[in-house]
């Protein structure tokens, strides 16, 4: 993470695309009656007039390991999930205003090692 000449922080994935992310605080829960809670995103890769709006959906499993959803326990996890679905090539950027859902789900716990995994870029 860096920042631009105007101050705003500049997430780079593994593959090496800049991007500009705004989580939308806080999570909430779903209100289609599903189990899991959800967070609003905006995505943007930098020089780019694209952008991706996504609906982060955190699953049971992973709202149990975390300490809270807060920002401060899931702010990283999350835009680590977000970063490894754009280089798993999950998310599209588009001109329009389409709404993304992507998953926050157990494949991105590991359950041997008790931890979030970290994106491997694949």
């Amino acid at each position: 993470m860096s920042t631009n000449g105007s101050g705003q922080k500049v997430y780079v994935t593994i593959s090496g695309l800049a991007l500009l992310i705004r989580l939308d605080w806080p999570y909430h829960p779903s209100t289609s009656g599903a189990d899991f809670w959800t967070l609003h995103s905006e995505i943007r890769p930098v020089g780019k007039d694209l952008h991706a709006k996504v609906a982060v959906n955190v699953s049971q499993t992973v709202r149990g390991v975390l300490p809270s959803l807060e920002p401060k326990d899931a702010e990283s996890p999350t835009l680590n999930a977000l970063r490894k679905e754009i280089d798993r090539f999950q998310i599209e950027f588009l001109k329009s205003a389409k709404l993304i859902p992507l998953p926050f789900s157990s494949r991105h716990y590991d359950f041997k090692a008790r931890s979030l995994v970290v994106s491997s870029g694949q």
